[in-house]
């Protein structure tokens, strides 16, 4: 027996003989806070976010063709696919297309990204659209790369 243990009478037992269990919260019947309210499970939103990209990407403009989508805090996805600019603009990733688009229309956090890329090279985040994702993005935020094989990467923030 512990110290502190032989100090107590048998009333102010506060150890017990049961054993403790770690609960899910499946367990418990309830969703995770990103997806509480939006009848989604994390898997469906998960799939539902990849879907939403590969769409997106069918609109994209150039020789690359990615699209991106993005969960906000309204619980709304919204997307956007990479534009090649004109002349020496150069091109808006995908991903800014989707958040610019997410703010445009009220949205003031982004809590899951899936970005979808035509190709089967490793998808990269620029600095830029990092920048953008460490301003809007929730705290424990996900962010997902799918290449045209179907392989899926999981990032968080700060391991891009």
């Amino acid at each position: 027996m512990t110290d502190y243990q032989t100090r107590l009478d048998d009333e102010d037992t506060i150890l017990t003989p049961y054993r403790m269990r770690q609960i899910e919260p499946s367990d418990l019947d309830i969703q995770p806070p990103s997806t509480q309210g939006t009848g989604r499970t994390p898997e469906e939103l998960r799939e539902e976010l990849r879907e939403t990209a590969k769409e997106a990407a069918k609109h994209a403009t150039g020789d690359e063709t990615n699209g991106a989508a993005v969960y906000t805090d309204q619980n709304l996805i919204y997307s956007g696919s990479r534009l090649e600019l004109p002349g020496d603009q150069g091109t808006a990733h995908a991903l800014r297309v989707a958040i610019y688009k997410a703010l445009s229309e009220g949205a003031s956090e982004v809590s899951d990204v899936a970005v979808y890329s035509s190709t089967n090279r490793r998808i990269q985040i620029c600095d830029s659209c990092k920048e953008i994702l460490e301003n809007f993005g929730k705290s424990g935020l996900n962010i997902r790369t799918i290449d045209n094989t179907g392989r899926e990467r999981q990032y968080s923030l700060n391991e891009i």
